[in-house]
């Protein structure tokens, strides 16, 4: 089954219709793999993120899954803070204070996963909102 979801659309996220699973094939123009969060494909520095899953899974499947990764690769505390930091940012805060807090609790090495972070609360965001419907035809 393939997702629809206006608000992916809107962020002209770069969208796969079926990804093929298990390869690294080159989805944007810039030559990396393009990001079909709601298909369940998730990039991190420029890489899909090898995860246990079949394309057929539900999208909750998948979501569970990233959230594993992310604890085993940042640690429990660590992708925790991070992932509640980013739910809670808003327009007032101050855009350096900010760096340098995802500096500071990721270090320079993992910062690539404040990205892949995103990539899990907008696709949760949405599946929970019900802005994720089956694509007629």
């Amino acid at each position: 089954m393939v997702f629809e979801c206006p608000a992916y659309e809107e962020a002209r996220l770069d969208a796969i219709e079926e990804p093929e699973w298990g390869h690294n094939e080159e989805g944007s123009e810039a030559g990396e793999p393009a990001v079909d969060l709601l298909g369940g494909r998730f990039v991190l520095d420029g890489k899909v993120v090898p995860l246990p899953v079949r394309r057929e899974d539900p999208l909750g499947v998948k979501v569970e899954s990233l959230r594993m990764y992310l604890d085993d690769a940042l640690g429990t505390d660590v992708f925790m803070k991070v992932y509640r930091r980013l739910e809670s940012l808003t327009v007032d805060d101050d855009e350096a204070e900010v760096s340098r807090e995802f500096l500071s609790l990721l270090g320079a090495e993992r910062l690539p996963y404040l990205a892949l972070i995103h990539q899990l609360i907008v696709c949760e965001e949405q599946w929970e909102a019900g802005g994720v419907r089956p694509r007629s035809g």
